[in-house]
């Protein structure tokens, strides 16, 4: 998988998956404590990140847009499996868990931390939950699509509706404005058309 072909999908799917909510008493994967970019993972918290000698690499963050450092746990997890593979039926370090568990304490063999990455971005597992945030995605935008195309035919027909009680009232000589916008006869009638015709 080349890098980077998640960005655009990461950022859309961090904002429609409600990531701050509360997975079955668990923190999502996304918000804090979480570090989710190379700028945010502070050389303090490289530190922090000590196992036997290794550590966290800022560089991971930049080359792995999934990847998720989490400050408590000074663990990484994979942000794509976490939010698309909850009934997952494999003991990952890298999907944070439904629930507390002792077997949930993430990715941290820092020594083979570049292999373990990319052979996970290759895994057939993160490669379907990938596929069903695509398929999420493009979902919500068909969604989007037709939601504004509906407005668009609403308004288009709200208008012609509007020109046509203007037409009308100046073909039949009746006064368009009143002593108030309120109480115009273009405003009243627009008001009695609405009732069968929302666009109005």
């Amino acid at each position: 998988m080349k890098l980077g072909h998640q960005a655009a999908y990461t950022d859309n799917l961090q904002e429609q998956s409600a990531p701050n909510s509360i997975i079955t008493g668990a923190a999502s994967v996304i918000g804090d404590p979480w570090i989710k970019t190379a700028n945010e993972f502070s050389e303090s918290e490289k530190m922090r990140s000590e196992n036997k000698g290794r550590y966290c690499q800022a560089d991971w963050f930049k080359e792995h847009d999934w990847m998720q450092y989490h400050r408590e746990k000074c663990a990484v997890f994979c942000s794509v499996c976490t939010q698309h593979q909850q009934q997952y039926q494999h003991d990952s370090p890298f999907v944070f868990p439904q629930s507390d568990s002792p077997n949930a304490t993430g990715f941290r063999n820092w020594k083979k931390g570049k292999e373990r990455l990319s052979e996970h971005e290759r895994s057939d597992d993160h490669r379907n939950a990938l596929i069903k945030a695509r398929k999420l995605q493009r979902n919500i935008a068909s969604d989007l699509d037709k939601q504004v195309a509906d407005l668009q035919s609403q308004r288009r027909h709200g208008l012609v509706s509007h020109l046509n009680t203007l037409k009308t009232l100046l073909r039949q000589g009746i006064a368009v404005r009143g002593h108030t916008d309120e109480e115009s006869n273009i405003v009243q009638f627009s008001k009695y058309k609405a009732i069968d015709n929302p666009a109005l």
